[in-house]
């Protein structure tokens, strides 16, 4: 670890500033139903993180909503009332630690078997390639370093935007930012590797349904779209202290 060089912290390279996240954040509020077409990333926990996104030109992408869906028997019903509100159109789940309850959703919003438009994500610190959709399984693999490398230059290039700033789109700054990219031994292979590890509180959940998120809007899955499509905005920015 990067400890073992005896310094104690990491640089901007290594890990995200809530800065730099917050720099992204744009002036339009936050959005409660959108055009689309959407995709949709879900971090899968007791509380779950669901982030929503478009694809833009240039490799760009805006965060409609990053949101916290309290721990109950409705969770999944609520992520399935937010993808009818943004036209989400292709969906990326953690794959564990609740497989049953990924799966039964991917049964219930999976699309056809050609085509599907959900997938549950793994990851894997050894993949050679970035994203591996198997729409037999209806898993995708994806690479864990390159996925979390992708979503740190989408902030420091600013290739990303935000809602404006307020509580939703701070607390997903401030998880965003709860990693940081470390050297390790793959005992294994007797190599040296670069690995993302949780960092500050370990809440990181929010980081990994944008990672979910961007993989869910590779390829042809979901059209770019414009910004000015027909969105429907909060009158205040308390929405996050609301859900």
């Amino acid at each position: 670890y990067r400890l073992k060089l005896g310094r104690a912290y990491s640089n901007r390279d290594e890990k995200l500033r809530k800065s730099d996240v917050l720099a992204c954040c744009g002036n339009d509020g936050i959005a409660l139903s959108h055009s689309g077409p959407c995709a949709m990333g879900v971090d899968v926990g007791k509380v779950k993180h669901v982030v929503i996104l478009t694809k833009l030109p240039k490799e760009r992408y805006e965060i409609i909503r990053a949101i916290k869906i309290p721990s109950g028997p409705e969770g999944w019903n609520q992520i399935s009332d937010l993808a009818k509100k943004y036209n989400v159109q292709s969906t990326v789940i953690d794959i564990r630690p609740y497989e049953d309850e990924a799966r039964a959703y991917q049964r219930a919003h999976g699309g056809d078997v050609a085509n599907p438009a959900t997938f549950l994500c793994e990851y894997s610190d050894t993949q050679m390639t970035d994203f591996s959709f198997n729409n037999n399984t209806g898993v995708v693999k994806v690479h864990r370093t390159g996925i979390f490398d992708q979503t740190h230059r989408l902030f420091s290039m600013e290739k990303i935007i935000l809602p404006r700033q307020c509580p939703e789109t701070e607390e997903f700054a401030r998880q965003c930012c709860n990693c940081a990219r470390f050297e390790e031994k793959d005992k294994r292979r007797n190599i040296i590797v670069n690995r993302y590890r949780p960092t500050g509180d370990r809440q990181e959940h929010f980081r990994n349904a944008l990672n979910y998120g961007i993989v869910a809007c590779s390829g042809h899955r979901v059209g770019t779209v414009s910004r000015y499509k027909v969105q429907t905005y909060t009158e205040v920015d308390n929405e996050y202290d609301r859900n």
